[in-house]
């Protein structure tokens, strides 16, 4: 009996040796540990997301700002009769869809993209959703390849109806009663997304059908109150890596760090039910709201240019159109527009699979993204080289008496005709290539390669968008005499707008080269109040002397008034205003060769000469009604510059 006791005995004494060891492994060793489980157990961190900053124009108006909106969810496992929930959901969901109306500009633009992705207008059905198969080309959706989550509206225009094809409710409801019972599938799954960025009637009008295992959460909504407006200019707002809100593209890719902010937390003390406990830890970091962008742009201006390059991209049969308004004093964009545009809001549905949004070509800024030869846009600047360097003066005579040779080719003028003895106001005139060749060789290469480091060619202007392109200009060691004298009237050289127009604001005011710009406030939204952040004009450096420059002016002047194109200035009742620009038609290398019916035209001009108050520069790639700027460029200028004349108060001379 004594040694049946002390075994018992030893036994108890080893048990609460045991329990010792680990309650001392668990309050002393592992305190830490156990600590950071009971606090993770009730104590639960809430993180605050900023809001994103805002973009205005320059006299108030609103062009991006946040808005509410929701995510529609599902939780499969909360409801049991399925087969019901899906055809209750897609009902709704298509009587939601079908209140949107439809914008008959992009209502054209949709089905000329989906008839080249599908060129057969009628689409052949797949099985219905109760066959069953297993050949894997007939588990597509019937009509569609719809997946999930979408907004309301990209379905809308997803099922714009085509001639002869099945009402299109119809087919969205089918297509839908097809994905959702895959979606709903798995139990174990406590998150599918079904339907986002919801305004408030449309969440509304859904969360009264109470749908058990359907939820809605609030999202933020990018909204922009002017629809199309200025998209280029705003760029896209998407999701990084890590789910959170990224800019993308133009003014919400430079500033994405101004505009994200500082996301905040909450931390609060719970029990065992969830419930927070009033006495607990309880503590709160405030988010730091992205600061507002207040922008040089000025609405009118921007909406009227949008305007007219938009239909003159129709009316010339362009592949695209671009335009600039430039402040010439200090490089502030007053209107930046290209054609054909989108809406950013909706900027997912120009995807059509693409999960690359740089290789989208309707969000391409082609302002700032174009890198193209200028044709004779450029000869302004080569004669500013001369005049700049006394080599020529506005009379100086070229004696223009055919086809020049360089480096065994030949340089002619535009339209094989050669005028004898001409000045270089003349060389402007006529746009004369063989002139221009030899103003450029009397600069020569040295000077030359020179002057295009001061003009900022070849390298980016720097301007706040993102997605700018620097142009192209070979190292000037590898210049042959052709060479020279190609970019002296503006081929074997690539630019893109936004440099020839702050080039030619340059050249207008002076000669002092501004950073074109686009934000000129920051707005930061701090705890004890708003601060205002200026952004002050940039100068990249002198370029030419104000001498030169009053030379220039005057000589760019007589283009219009005595040019080649005077004609369609009279047409358009502008030859009584004080303006000087000049044309520039490039025709377009394809395959290492000029393409004669493939053109780029520009305009670039300014008002008035005495004092600029203005330059634009207006550009059409391939127009198919004309391959000359003088038919295209010169009248969409001069339509647009009727409106600048009033808002800059230039009066008729």
């Amino acid at each position: 009996m004594a040694g049946r006791f002390h075994f018992i005995r030893f036994l108890i004494w080893c048990v609460f040796g045991v329990i010792f060891v680990r309650l001392f492994v668990i309050m002393i060793v592992q305190h830490n540990h156990y600590k950071v489980l009971a606090y993770r157990q009730h104590v639960v961190e809430t993180k605050l997301s900023a809001n994103r900053g805002e973009i205005f124009t320059s006299d108030g108006y609103p062009l991006v700002v946040n808005t509410d909106a929701y995510l529609m969810f599902a939780v499969p496992s909360e409801n049991f009769d399925k087969n019901a929930l899906v055809q209750s959901v897609a009902s709704e969901i298509v009587k939601r869809v079908d209140l949107i109306a439809l914008d008959p500009e992009l209502e054209d633009r949709y089905k000329k993209i989906e008839r080249r992705i599908n060129p057969n207008s009628t689409p052949t059905p797949s099985p219905s959703p109760s066959v069953s198969t297993t050949d894997p080309n007939q588990l597509l959706p019937v009509y569609r390849n719809l997946t999930l989550p979408v907004t309301l509206h990209y379905l809308r225009y997803l099922y714009i109806p085509y001639e002869n094809e099945p009402d299109w409710k119809q087919m969205l409801r089918t297509d839908l009663e097809y994905v959702l019972p895959k979606l709903l599938s798995d139990d174990k799954n406590y998150f599918v997304q079904l339907i986002n960025q919801l305004d408030y009637d449309d969440e509304e009008a859904l969360e009264k059908n109470d749908w058990k295992g359907i939820h809605f959460t609030p999202q933020n909504k990018r909204t922009y109150p002017e629809k199309d407006m200025a998209a280029h200019l705003l760029g896209i707002v998407g999701k990084d890596e890590k789910g959170e809100d990224k800019g993308y593209f133009g003014l919400e890719g430079y500033y994405n760090g101004d505009l994200s902010g500082q996301s905040g937390y909450a931390v609060t003390e719970q029990d065992i039910e969830g419930k927070m406990i009033p006495i607990g830890l309880q503590m709160t970091n405030k988010p730091l709201h992205g600061r507002d962008l207040i922008l040089t742009i000025d609405r009118e201006l921007q909406y009227m240019l949008e305007k007219k390059i938009s239909e003159s991209v129709k009316k010339f049969g362009a592949k695209n159109g671009t335009g600039i308004i430039l402040d010439p004093h200090s490089g502030a964009i007053l209107a930046m527009a290209n054609a054909p545009s989108y809406n950013p809001e909706y900027w997912t549905e120009e995807l059509w699979g693409e999960g690359d949004v740089s290789k989208v070509d309707v969000f391409r800024n082609y302002a700032i993204a174009a890198n193209y030869e200028p044709g004779s846009i450029m000869k302004p600047v080569t004669m500013s080289m001369a005049l700049n360097e006394s080599l020529v003066t506005p009379l100086t005579i070229f004696h223009d008496t055919g086809p020049v040779t360089y480096s065994g080719y030949q340089v002619r003028t535009w339209n094989n005709k050669y005028s004898g003895d001409i000045s270089m106001m003349q060389i402007l005139q006529l746009s004369n290539n063989t002139g221009a060749a030899w103003v450029g060789h009397q600069v020569g290469f040295n000077r030359f390669a020179d002057y295009l480091t001061k003009f900022n060619l070849g390298q980016s202007t720097g301007i706040d968008l993102q997605g700018e392109e620097s142009g192209i200009v070979r190292d000037a060691r590898e210049w042959r005499d052709i060479d020279l004298a190609n970019m002296s009237f503006g081929q074997g050289i690539s630019v893109t707008p936004i440099q020839m127009t702050a080039i030619f604001g340059a050249l207008v005011n002076g000669g002092i080269l501004y950073q074109p710009y686009v934000v000129k406030e920051l707005v930061d939204h701090l705890p004890d109040g708003d601060k205002v952040i200026k952004k002050d004009p940039a100068v990249l450096g002198r370029t030419i002397s104000p001498e030169t420059s009053e030379k220039i002016r005057y000589m760019l002047r007589s283009v219009v008034t005595d040019g080649e194109f005077k004609w369609f200035v009279q047409k358009a009742g502008m030859d009584h205003y004080s303006i000087g620009g000049k044309t520039g038609t490039a025709q377009i290398p394809v395959n290492g060769q000029y393409d004669p019916n493939k053109t780029n035209t520009t305009f670039v001009g300014f008002s008035s000469v005495d004092d600029p108050k203005f330059v634009m520069l207006i550009r059409f790639s391939q127009p198919s009604s004309s391959t000359y700027s003088a038919d295209t460029a010169v009248p969409a200028w001069m339509e647009a510059a009727k409106e600048l004349m009033v808002r800059f108060q230039i009066q008729p001379e």
